[in-house]
């Protein structure tokens, strides 16, 4: 497993990226010059984290992905046999909607409510326990006022009865709360460890198959990245690893710490386009009597027009096709062209045997 960074990465890899909006796989050819194999249907598989996180009530801190992880440490990962999506659908899309629906299912038959789920949970325990409290301590009450009626002496003893059977009964409804809390618990680390294995299975099944197919199609490719947030996650690293060394490819992942740097990742981006003298000036300054200018604002921005053959057709788009943002790729190759038609032209022009001055 390479730690990233540390040696140029040789065109073409496969590349796999997980995180809180995305999951793709895509066949990198080049800067800029992708192949997507598979993408995300739905739920991403980071988003998928998050979810379940916050319906099993758990802290988000750093994020739901890491509380899930380290919940599921603690659980058995087959308590719950979640169905692994898309089994049927021999393509490398993800979808983690159905998952999901289906975790958000059972922690509502086990444990109420989802949604903050534990804190509802231990709510609602700590208002029986309340309840049980009061409704003994007013039985008991009533009980030593009869008994006061008759003499002192025998109200002594009423009252040193009725404060010992209320002190036994308040450990049994204290020990009774924390079985209930530890079972609770577990049943939540279960869930967690069991969505977390099928999750991790619906995307190594679908890994598997994009190798295949990159291996087709670049049959000298060596190495497998896997990037974004989740590739943290170290559950994933792990499955993803195998996967990679039963392939006969190398697994090449960021450092932690880098997963989730967006600065990096744009950074190093940019670098390797300046590399390929894809450079852009910046604008001139704008002066104060000019009307300013509108700026088309692109929310998402397509990757690439380029998909694999066996992978499911696009989803149709209510744009005309002239409104339709130009994909990363297209745009790079268009850019790439005419860099080498203007250093042809060029080149052309101060040779020797130019005679067109």
């Amino acid at each position: 497993m390479a730690a990233g960074g540390s040696q140029a990465l040789p065109f073409p890899f496969l590349c796999l990226l997980v995180s809180g909006g995305h999951n793709l796989l895509v066949l990198v050819k080049g800067v800029g010059d992708y192949m997507q194999l598979g993408t995300t249907l739905d739920d991403a598989l980071g988003e998928a984290y998050d979810k379940v996180a916050r319906m099993l009530g758990l802290d988000l801190n750093p994020n739901g992905g890491a509380a899930v992880e380290a919940l599921a440490k603690q659980g058995n990962p087959h308590a719950y046999q979640f169905a692994v999506p898309m089994k049927k659908h021999a393509n490398c899309d993800f979808s983690y909607a159905g998952l999901k629906t289906s975790v958000r299912l059972c922690i509502e038959r086990l444990l109420g409510s989802a949604g903050g789920v534990g804190k509802r949970a231990t709510n609602v325990m700590d208002a029986s326990s309340s309840i049980r409290d009061h409704s003994s301590s007013h039985a008991t009450a009533n009980g030593s006022s009869r008994e006061a009626s008759s003499t002192a002496g025998s109200s002594k003893v009423a009252r040193t009865s009725s404060d010992s059977g209320s002190s036994s009964s308040s450990s049994s409804n204290n020990s009774s709360s924390a079985v209930d809390a530890a079972a609770e618990l577990q049943i939540k680390a279960d869930i967690a460890a069991s969505f977390q294995r099928v999750a991790v299975e619906h995307l190594v099944m679908r890994l598997k198959r994009a190798i295949s197919w990159a291996q087709q199609e670049a049959p000298q490719l060596q190495h497998v990245v896997v990037a974004g947030g989740v590739a943290s996650n170290q559950y994933i690293r792990q499955r993803v690893e195998q996967v990679a060394e039963s392939a006969g490819l190398q697994l090449v992942v960021p450092p932690p710490r880098w997963c989730t740097d967006n600065g990096v990742m744009v950074g190093w981006a940019g670098i390797e386009r300046y590399r390929l003298g894809l450079i852009q000036p910046p604008p001139p300054p704008v002066a104060e009597d000019i009307t300013p200018e509108w700026i088309e604002l692109r929310p998402r921005w397509p990757l690439t027009s380029h998909k694999h053959s066996n992978s499911m057709p696009p989803t149709l788009s209510m744009k005309r096709p002239g409104k339709q943002a130009v994909s990363l790729t297209d745009l790079t190759q268009e850019e790439l062209r005419s860099m080498g038609q203007g250093q042809e032209t060029a080149a052309a022009a101060s040779s020797p045997n130019n005679n067109s001055l």
